[in-house]
């Protein structure tokens, strides 16, 4: 059921198997914490999600059980933990999951495991863009995908790519509610609009041009457009 994503159907067995762990506890524990967890948090209960994720981190972290690889998962579900919702999330809410991520992503490298690293960075994906750091994201889930491709991991690099395309389209979507073409006055230039714009700049560029060529032989003449003005060429005579 963990295999195939279904959090419904892995539910009763995962509990089963944590009340055969507190009556003869083996080293399995953490393992049933971790992936009951996982699965509480998938199907929405985030409170008892979460107490199991700091009893985790409480045993990982010390004692007989003390497991750095763990605690690194346990860490990076607490992140999850802090960004689960769809509502605007608190300024704390969002600086724990940011701390709980940067620990996690400092155990992940000091393991050299890039399977873990890329977990990180896809959790961070989802931080950056509560933030609404677009920018941040993209970076994140590439390298995650970089990470993915590294593993021969073509599954979760493909799912990493549909979070960018995602992630492109809802930029494409800002950018045309910010534009708001509807309410322009103007509208946008027509593609006649443009042309006319290319053939006054190529005018001005001629005329610059002609001044210095006038200003070499020792005419002095005020270029029209400034020294360093880039212009843009129509298409194919760039």
């Amino acid at each position: 059921a963990l295999a195939r994503g279904d959090a419904e159907a892995a539910q009763a067995p995962l509990r089963a198997f944590m009340e055969e762990q507190h009556e003869s506890p083996d080293n399995s524990l953490l393992e049933g914490y971790f992936f009951l967890a996982r699965t509480l948090l998938a199907l929405g209960q985030v409170q008892e999600a979460a107490e199991l994720v700091e009893k985790g981190m409480s045993l990982s972290s010390a004692g007989k059980r003390e497991n750095p690889l763990y605690r690194q998962q346990f860490l990076r579900l607490r992140a999850e933990l802090a960004l689960h919702g769809e509502v605007e999330l608190p300024a704390e809410a969002l600086a724990a999951a940011e701390e709980a991520l940067r620990e996690s992503g400092s155990l992940a490298e000091e393991a050299r495991n890039p399977l873990l690293a890329a977990q990180v960075h896809e959790v961070a994906a989802r931080l950056a863009r509560r933030r609404g750091d677009d920018e941040r994201a993209a970076a994140e889930l590439g390298t995650a995908q970089s990470l993915y491709g590294l593993l021969g991991n073509r599954y979760r690099a493909g799912k990493v790519a549909d979070q960018l395309d995602e992630l492109s389209l809802a930029g494409r979507e800002d950018l045309a509610q910010v534009l708001d073409v509807e309410s322009l006055s103007g509208g946008l230039p027509t593609e006649f609009e443009e042309m006319e714009a290319q053939t006054v700049a190529l005018e001005e560029l001629s005329e610059a041009i002609s001044s210095a060529a006038s200003s070499a032989s020792g005419t002095t003449k005020a270029p029209s457009v400034a020294p360093d003005t880039e212009l843009d060429a129509p298409a194919g005579k760039k």
